[in-house]
């Protein structure tokens, strides 16, 4: 019996791998949307991969505040810092966001040079990346990491092998989107992650921090949401056909089809769109 060729071990990281996550600001909210699929060499499991907390789910909370964590990299390193960051979100019972940012960037720093950066013998995948989501008394904000450093964000991240597939599909539509707009925006980056990107897959996660309150957007309407983003593509496609002209489209008729198509679609958003955060 001849032994299956292994994997070359510089493209493929040891241990369980978190690939593809987007964290987006929307107006007085912020997006936070990932991959469900945790890779170990072959084998493709089920992860859940963002970390939230609110404080006042506290009794003694003195501010009201909620933080999101999600990134891409070994999970064990993204499961064990997302809990400090957690444990010192609550602790700290942060006012402001940039009290919460020094404090952010500590945790990094001293996780990273105390669990990560001593494993030489894993230098080729040790590091990880993390987006960090947090409202504090209705203030946004987002950071992205890189090993030791944390830089706040102007709006729009993602991660992870699949990000360069995400932000392809989300770059040159993030224009003045509402809150609702931008979680479909990140179901979409993300889609098109799993779509193209080998270690991306299975489902998509999405949480939104709005009105200092962690929401998890329902699975159920997730999948909705991407059976309507598949309809727009096919449309897309369709209307891509009419404008050059192919000979096998009727120009008058085909026209009147992608018109009622579009408002049918439009309908069906907007009817989506109030639901995303009802459970």
């Amino acid at each position: 019996m001849i032994a299956p060729k292994l994997p070359d071990q510089k493209r493929l990281p040891l241990g369980k791998r978190i690939t593809t996550a987007i964290g987006m600001l929307a107006g007085n909210a912020v997006v936070l949307a990932a991959d469900t699929q945790e890779s170990d060499g072959y084998f493709k499991e089920y992860a859940l991969k963002i970390s939230s907390a609110m404080t006042h789910s506290r009794i003694d909370a003195t501010v009201k505040s909620a933080v999101a964590i999600t990134g891409a990299g070994p999970g064990v390193h993204l499961d064990a810092v997302s809990d400090e960051i957690i444990n010192m979100f609550h602790e700290g019972q942060y006012r402001t966001l940039d009290a919460f940012q020094n404090k952010l960037q500590s945790v990094v720093k001293e996780f990273y040079f105390e669990h990560v950066a001593k494993l030489k013998q894993y230098e080729i995948d040790r590091d990880f990346r993390l987006i960090v989501g947090a409202q504090i008394e209705g203030d946004v904000g987002l950071w992205t990491t890189e090993a030791t450093v944390t830089l706040r964000s102007l709006g729009l991240e993602a991660v992870g092998t699949g990000s360069p597939f995400a932000k392809m599909a989300m770059l040159s539509r993030a224009i003045s989107l509402d809150t609702e707009q931008t979680i479909l925006l990140a179901i979409l980056g993300i889609t098109n992650a799993k779509e193209h990107d080998h270690y991306s897959g299975k489902g998509t996660s999405v949480v939104c921090l709005k009105d200092n309150v962690a929401h998890d957007v329902p699975w159920y309407r997730i999948e909705e949401a991407g059976k309507l983003l598949k309809r727009c593509d096919g449309i897309e496609h369709s209307a891509f056909q009419y404008v050059l002209g192919n000979r096998f489209v009727d120009a008058e008729g085909h026209a009147e089809k992608i018109a009622e198509w579009l408002k049918d679609l439009r309908k069906d958003f907007k009817n989506l769109m109030p639901q995303l955060f009802r459970h």
